[in-house]
């Protein structure tokens, strides 16, 4: 059975997967002032349909809460991490300046959830409820559907974040973490079990 999905929701489809914080909510490291939330980063192919979804959500958040100053609003936040969900891959970076496995000539969406909202729904691709490290449960460098909201904020300062509302499992990819790639036919087997009838959405 599909999910009615809000007119201010984004559908991302067959992305990548980095960094889920989907079952336990956890706070910026080194901020005594940031509150737990769940939270993701998804890795956008620059130009695919999800990235022309995006960049059209960003321009009507962004309208609607910036009015005329809008363009001027998003030229400023453009490529700042702090200020926009929505930045280039290359310059996701380690402390040693080394480009995060993954996110190179990719665009890279965080996506997040305060814990007071209550965990985003995790679903394997039989829209079946999924804990962490059980079968069809999204991992570091797996591909997913997802269900996203953009929105802008003025405090304290302007820019646009993202609300994290479903992932779910679409197949398996090679571990951000390690490990062996999996077989392209692999791909092919899980990908090819996702019916229409098996995205909520």
């Amino acid at each position: 059975m599909n999910m009615a999905i809000s007119p201010k929701q984004v559908v991302l489809r067959n992305v990548r997967i980095a960094f889920p914080e989907l079952w336990e909510a956890t706070a910026f490291k080194g901020d005594p002032n940031s509150k737990p939330r769940f939270s993701c980063t998804f890795l956008i192919e620059p130009g695919s349909e999800n990235d022309k979804a995006v960049q059209a959500a960003i321009a009507r958040v962004t309208s609607e809460k910036f009015k005329d100053n809008a363009v001027a609003v998003r030229n400023k936040i453009k490529g700042n991490s702090g200020t926009c969900f929505y930045i280039s891959g290359d310059n996701c970076t380690k402390p040693d300046g080394t480009i995060y496995t993954g996110f190179e000539g990719k665009v890279a969406l965080r996506a997040n959830r305060p814990a007071a909202q209550g965990a985003p729904k995790v679903v394997t691709g039989r829209n079946i409820p999924v804990k962490q490290g059980e079968p069809s449960a999204p991992y570091s460098g797996c591909y997913v559907n997802a269900i996203i909201e953009p929105f802008a904020y003025t405090t304290p300062k302007s820019g646009v974040s993202c609300g994290l509302v479903l992932v779910q499992f679409a197949k398996d990819g090679e571990s951000f973490g390690g490990g062996s790639t999996v077989a392209d036919d692999a791909l092919e087997v899980v990908e090819s079990e996702l019916s229409e009838d098996d995205v909520p959405f």
